[in-house]
């Protein structure tokens, strides 16, 4: 009576999250429910030599939702364990949907091969009520992919950034280049090479904004970027514009000119 209820208890442990357990006796083909837990109580637990094949049909017919009841006897007949067990392993598991009294639930099968009970070859079955579980699975995977789609999404914007960026940096560089040439072609001219080291010095700072810029982006990234507002005069942003810009322009033999009143 002591071992029983030691056996009892320990069992009691193990088999909690399961909402029945069986054991199949291979020679008869035989089974018996021996515990069930949480779960709606088969007809036939707790009585002796059910014929397995009999009632994992009727089980299937049943419980087993129908879009996954072919694929469940595909593997859990008797006849398809054993052909796994013999070829594959002494383990079987397999997933599916079950209704029961109007209510889907998501049930997990295990199905172990034992030849080390004494009273013969043994399949062991315990099936778990996996529902919370798969919640959190399909939950785990949907911020997952969000997580995923988020980052592919900030791939591309840095990547349209750093395009762009390319773009303008290049800009203010050939009016740098652009400028220096002519300095150097006017340098007994005070008046014309004080302009040309002017507006170098102005597209210099336009460069050294937009490698900030570039820095900035990993600012961005970790969110620790620090916003400063400050006035600004519109003529003078596009003055800044026309000198980078004008550079290019009359190498290409192009006229680029605009107007406009301070804002």
């Amino acid at each position: 009576n002591k071992n029983k209820k030691t056996i009892d208890r320990i069992l009691s442990a193990v088999t909690e999250d399961f909402v029945f357990l069986v054991v199949v006796d291979v020679k008869t083909r035989t089974e018996k429910v021996f515990f069930v837990s949480n779960g709606p109580r088969p007809k036939w637990a707790g009585k002796d030599k059910i014929k397995y094949d009999d009632n994992i049909r009727e089980y299937a017919e049943k419980v087993v939702a129908p879009e996954d009841r072919d694929r469940f006897l595909e593997t859990t007949e008797f006849d398809s364990l054993m052909n796994y067990f013999k070829k594959s392993g002494n383990e079987v598991s397999i997933e599916y949907d079950v209704i029961i009294d109007g209510e889907r639930r998501r049930y997990q099968g295990e199905f172990t091969f034992s030849t080390l009970d004494p009273e013969g070859v043994k399949i062991y079955i315990g099936v778990r009520d996996i529902t919370k579980i798969e919640k959190e699975r399909t939950e785990y995977n949907r911020k997952l992919m969000s997580a995923l789609a988020e980052a592919e999404e900030a791939n591309k914007g840095k990547s349209y950034f750093l395009f762009n960026m390319s773009h303008d940096i290049r800009t203010p560089l050939n009016a740098v280049i652009g400028y220096s040439e002519l300095a150097k072609k006017h340098l007994d001219d005070k008046k014309a090479l004080d302009d040309y080291i002017s507006k170098i010095q102005i597209c210099g700072n336009q460069l050294l904004g937009l490698i900030g810029d570039v820095l900035d982006m990993a600012k961005i990234e970790s969110g620790k970027i620090d916003l400063s507002l400050k006035p600004c005069l519109c003529q003078d942003l596009m003055n800044e514009v026309l000198v980078s810009v004008n550079a290019s322009a009359k190498e290409k033999r192009l006229s680029f000119d605009a107007s406009g009143n301070a804002c």
